[in-house]
């Protein structure tokens, strides 16, 4: 009666959902909300098995598609599906509704969002993690004692983690990969943990939480371990500490809509109409149009081996390289294409020739740039003495600092189209470029010591190139230029 009872939210209805779900509906869980914004497509029926071909064929909704999957294992129970994001204003009603809630999310934002939410509604949370061959379990917010709305209470997500990791350490399912018999197994393992606490089940149900690692293709470790998790940070804690302990400079996550989780997690918010007219955009049509792209000219590297060989083009050319005239010169137009996919799946299939420039790449460049910028402002003081007393130094060229368009092979002047899986990352990428080159243009002295590299066009006062997003990325060349472009 117990399971029967109970009201179970899960939050994600892919890898980790899908098995969590599974097995909560076949224990008979009266009441499973589950919630997703995302649609079935065909590169997730590897791992997520609650849905079909037939699902992906129709772009139908996560969220409806595992509910129905569900109501036929078993036809007794509830299955809500929600179509939506978790976000801050529908986050505290999904929640308070809810006996426990299944992180089965793959970004840090979601992460800290649900934390909060559950911790405020005072409900545990077991989260789930996988990523390559290896994954995680944890209960967080985990009642110690069986009286109700009790306040002794196991650590919340924010304990364990008070700072956000950096965005360009962060790596989804997608992107990083992972093994779908991982996801299966922590996706259980997660019903697992629902189930002993709603019914109570286990030696001691009340036993302080521990982080369960999974790593089952290791030979040098134990498949399963366990790690002692510590106490709650009652005097640290913005969500979970005692506010009587809580130094006064620190502000109590109180409402969920106040909390500028973009930010505390290093990303910038997104205006999607401020992205639709300053980030200039061209349809894939246009694109392969521009740069005489037929079809069939991709290169599958890891589905056709080492022995494939880059397509011809004849107006996009290699990143750093400028087609030769009659005359042996450059011509002033270059076109280029970047991949800000991440490399392995680049690997997968890209379009040639392109090359890949990752968007963590990028990102990490952009904070050395800003951070070159700040300390420029702010440079050392001097004594008028001291700075009288240094001698002029004179570098050789060969020394000089390479230039970051250098690094990166990027050129001055022409066409860069950027392009991503979905039309998503690219945008951030031509963001940042832009942002780049506007802070290479304003960096017209260089500190004491450098020389400029006068053979890098980018040191030209006013050259850059026109930075272009190929709107929506790979997936939409699939489907309205090249067919035969593999899609994952």
């Amino acid at each position: 009666m117990a399971l029967k009872n109970a009201k179970v939210l899960v939050v994600g209805a892919g890898g980790l959902g899908c098995p969590s779900i599974t097995y909560l509906a076949a224990a008979g869980v009266g009441h499973i909300t589950v919630i997703d914004p995302d649609i079935v497509e065909t590169s997730n029926l590897a791992r997520q098995f609650l849905h079909t071909d037939e699902g992906a064929t129709q772009a139908k909704a996560k969220a409806t598609s595992a509910a129905e999957a569900a109501s036929k294992i078993n036809p007794h129970i509830t299955i809500v599906p929600v179509f939506d994001s978790f976000t801050a204003s529908n986050a505290l009603s999904l929640v308070s509704d809810a006996d426990l809630v299944l992180d089965c999310t793959d970004n840090p934002l979601t992460r800290y969002l649900i934390n909060d939410a559950a911790v405020l509604a005072g409900k545990p949370i077991i989260s789930g993690a996988a990523q390559g061959v290896e994954g995680q379990i944890v209960v967080l917010n985990k009642p110690l004692d069986d009286l109700p709305n009790t306040t002794n209470r196991g650590p919340c997500y924010r304990c364990l983690f008070p700072t956000a990791p950096r965005p360009e350490d962060v790596q989804n399912c997608s992107d990083g990969g992972v093994l779908g018999v991982i996801t299966g197994l922590v996706g259980t393992l997660q019903a697992l943990e629902a189930i002993k606490l709603l019914a109570r089940l286990g030696e001691d149900p009340f036993a302080p939480p521990t982080l369960l690692l999974v790593s089952p293709l290791s030979v040098s470790t134990p498949a399963f371990r366990t790690i002692k998790l510590r106490p709650r940070r009652i005097t640290t804690c913005r969500v979970c500490g005692d506010p009587a302990q809580l130094p006064q400079t620190t502000k109590r996550v109180q409402s969920l809509e106040e909390e500028d989780y973009l930010s505390f997690c290093g990303l910038k918010r997104v205006d999607f109409q401020t992205i639709r007219t300053e980030v200039a955009q061209i349809d894939v049509t246009s694109f392969a149009a521009i740069s005489n792209e037929r079809p069939g000219e991709h290169v599958p590297d890891a589905l056709s081996g080492s022995d494939s060989k880059a397509s011809v083009h004849t107006a996009i050319l290699p990143l750093g390289r400028s087609k030769a005239t009659s005359h042996g010169n450059a011509e002033q137009t270059r076109r280029v294409v970047i991949d800000v996919r991440p490399p392995h799946e680049y690997q997968i299939a890209h379009l040639a020739p392109s090359s890949n420039i990752p968007l963590a790449k990028l990102r990490k460049a952009l904070n050395s740039r800003r951070t070159a910028k700040t300390s420029r402002q702010n440079p050392p003081n001097l004594t008028a003495a001291a700075e009288a007393s240094t001698p002029a130094v004179n570098i050789p060229a060969s020394k000089a600092t390479p230039s970051f368009w250098s690094d990166l092979d990027i050129p001055a002047s022409g066409q860069v189209h950027v392009l991503c899986r979905r039309g998503n990352d690219s945008q951030e990428a031509v963001t940042i470029l832009n942002e780049l080159f506007d802070l290479a243009q304003q960096h017209e002295s260089l500190a004491p010591g450098h020389i400029a590299d006068t053979s890098d066009p980018a040191g030209i006062p006013g050259a850059r190139p026109a930075i272009f997003n190929v709107r929506g990325g790979l997936h939409a060349y699939a489907k309205d230029v090249d067919p035969s472009f593999p899609v994952y």
